[in-house]
């Protein structure tokens, strides 16, 4: 159960990680071709594609930076430092119920150094909310590209998508950071 529940964030943080990656690379493709407009391109136009790149790439950066820290956190932090640890007990064990007290230590390190406990179920929805929010993102990223590629769609409905990703992006960033303010005593991972 312990290892269904970190695979299932850690799956959910990498994939944010690379959809974004690859919003990135789309991001220095947009600038290029944004660099490359025609002359004869209306300068309202232009101005307006290149503020749209701005606020996308500025809040792509945002979302890269959340989710490669949590995965790093995730990884380095919490995994690795559990492994050292359980690494260690099993090669000092001399007996079954040695192994098994070892390994369940381990579980409870894992449950412990990350917000997969029950009582950091708030964490784990704020953290849960950013991942769709990278996902949404990515969406409107690509109909970004679209707008200034093919010069299809609305750039006010792209500009008020980008308003609304960030803006839930800042919420749920500043309920995490109050959440682990709240019970930064509580749990061993926070300290």
């Amino acid at each position: 159960m312990t290892y269904r529940r970190l695979f299932r964030v850690m799956w959910k943080v990498k994939s944010a990680d690379v959809l974004l990656k690859k919003a990135w690379r789309q991001s220095m493709v947009l600038d290029r071709q944004l660099g490359l407009l025609p002359r004869n391109t209306q300068v309202k136009e232009t101005t307006m594609f290149k503020q749209l790149a701005t606020l996308a790439g500025r809040l792509g950066l945002e979302l890269m930076h959340f989710t490669k820290n949590l995965h790093s956190y995730l990884v380095y932090e919490a995994i690795m430092v559990s492994w050292d640890r359980l690494q260690k007990g099993l090669a000092a064990a001399t007996s079954l119920d040695q192994l098994r007290s070892v390994h369940s230590t381990y579980q409870h390190q894992l449950l412990s150094y990350t917000p997969l406990q029950d009582e950091c179920a708030e964490a784990k929805q704020i953290i849960d909310s950013v991942v769709k929010l990278s996902r949404e993102y990515c969406v409107v990223q690509q109909r970004l590209v679209v707008l200034v590629e093919k010069r299809v769609g609305e750039p006010e409905h792209i500009y008020e998508s980008l308003r609304a990703v960030a803006d839930g992006f800042h919420r749920e960033v500043q309920a995490l950071l109050a959440t682990l303010e709240e019970q930064h005593l509580k749990f061993d991972f926070l300290h």
